[in-house]
């Protein structure tokens, strides 16, 4: 099967098309832009964003098209990888001196927090991140 060659032209206005989609999205409500800095923010945006879709198509369905129980072993495993890649994120930033924010409900060890002095130098304090207790959705 012979592929169609696109003309610039036809690259031109796709590239118009899809970057007014783009905009058109940034402006919905609970849209967040992240802006991937290297190939693996790439990779991790790419799980996020299938799996956010299959997660709300999943807890839309539960008892319906999928048990309880398939359900809640699922969030369960992905949950357990998120508390993973959190850890990680965590290290890697301590390690580099990149202040961390951990998600709500998490821990991330310490988030560096810029701070005045009174004598309006600047100070870098370390604070410990408080545990929150999450309940799990039934």
């Amino acid at each position: 099967m012979a592929q169609t060659q696109m003309t610039r032209e036809d690259r031109a206005k796709f590239a118009q098309q899809r970057q007014e989609r783009k905009e058109t999205l940034a402006k919905e409500r609970d849209t967040r832009v992240v802006f991937a800095r290297t190939k693996d923010t790439e990779a991790l945006l790419t799980i996020v964003q299938s799996a956010d879709r299959a997660i709300n198509v999943l807890r839309r369905n539960a008892g319906m098209r999928f048990s309880f129980d398939e359900v809640a072993k699922l969030l369960s495993d992905f949950q357990a990888s998120v508390v993973t890649l959190n850890e990680a994120a965590s290290k890697i930033c301590k390690a580099v001196g990149v202040p961390y924010r951990a998600p709500m409900g998490m821990t991330g060890g310490t988030e560096e927090v810029e701070t005045k002095t009174t004598d309006k130098k600047r100070a870098t304090k370390s604070v410990d991140l408080e545990v929150l207790d999450i309940e799990e959705e039934k």
